[in-house]
């Protein structure tokens, strides 16, 4: 049997190689097509997402009342300063608590006091003081020397020094404390 390909090939002549070029530009400038559509519609979608937002935002701005912002600043301002003062009374307390704790130490055994005055705000203590001699007063004194020389009071005074009840020696003391 005569080899058919060989009249195929005879009648219709030899085939030439087709070029792939075509069909791979072909496909790159699809696939370009398709990403910027898609862009296109990611980006359009998003704009909308934005315009959505943005008169979200419009609209709660108009139902703002500037009369219930201005209530609301001046709440705030109060309750600033009432902050400040329960820190100034928080800070008091806890100064005053040291101050008794400073006098109880820094008090000879012998001493006794009556009449205190605690000012914790200016960190002050008046009282009226008795003591059973003055060779116990100056020791008092000695105590509070040290204790100015160490820092714990800026400032002390002894006045309207003399002899009261019962033969004990009576003093006013004005103590100003530095650190307790």
């Amino acid at each position: 049997m005569p080899d058919v390909s060989l009249l195929q090939r005879e009648y219709y002549g030899e085939q030439e190689q087709e070029s792939r070029l075509p069909g791979v530009v072909f496909t790159a400038a699809l696939s370009a097509l398709l990403i910027v559509i898609a862009a296109y519609v990611g980006l359009f979608l998003y704009n909308r997402v934005l315009v959505s937002r943005a008169d979200a935002i419009a609209k709660h701005t108009k139902d703002l009342k500037v009369e219930d912002m201005a209530e609301t600043i001046k709440d705030l301002e109060a309750l600033g300063v009432q902050t400040k003062n329960l820190k100034m009374l928080r800070e008091a307390h806890t100064y005053s608590t040291k101050m008794f704790a400073y006098m109880e130490s820094a008090t000879h055994p012998a001493s006794r006091f009556s009449d205190t005055i605690i000012d914790a705000v200016e960190k002050t203590i008046q009282a009226k003081g008795f003591i059973s001699s003055p060779v116990l007063l100056a020791r008092q004194v000695e105590i509070y020397e040290k204790d100015k020389k160490e820092g714990r009071i800026l400032d002390f005074s002894l006045q309207n020094i003399g002899y009261g009840e019962r033969q004990a020696v009576a003093f006013n003391l004005v103590l100003t404390l530095g650190k307790p």
